[in-house]
């Protein structure tokens, strides 16, 4: 357990298992370093969340933690996509076609029920994308 106090009035507390006793004579112990070392990518990846979000106001813990771990795997799709040489649409085409992929066996399964056909049919109109648009147009 580190007791660590970088101003007046300030304490930061911290217990890791990771790390060998503080050194006397630093001025920082080696856990504060390496915090400040990965803090950077949480928080660029906090900002490329915050762009388009899926979140939904709820009273219910257990639904954040869901939305959060969609909108991090949404992010990680993104960014394996655009590691790929062709790839090269935005993060709002990305999760157009993501939604898109995700919910096209379920509209084709409902297109075939002649009872709700005409539901279909408008689900079918309002994932299709514009022919001007700059996504391509979906093969649903």
């Amino acid at each position: 357990m580190i007791n660590y106090v970088p101003r007046k009035n300030s304490n930061v507390l911290l217990l890791t298992s990771y790390h060998s006793k503080l050194k006397q004579g630093f001025k920082r112990p080696n856990i504060i370093n390496e915090y400040n070392l990965g803090k950077g990518c949480v928080d660029s990846r906090d900002a490329r969340i915050e762009d388009f979000s899926c979140k939904q106001k709820t009273n219910r813990y257990i639904m954040l933690m869901l939305y959060f771990i969609v909108e991090v795997c949404i992010n990680n799709g993104f960014l394996l996509m655009r590691h790929q040489q062709s790839y090269q649409k935005t993060k709002k085409c990305f999760m157009r076609e993501l939604s898109a992929q995700l919910v096209k066996q379920h509209i084709e399964m409902r297109y075939q029920n002649e009872k709700i056909h005409a539901q279909s049919e408008h689900a079918f109109i309002h994932y299709r994308l514009p022919q001007n648009h700059k996504c391509y147009r979906y093969q649903l």
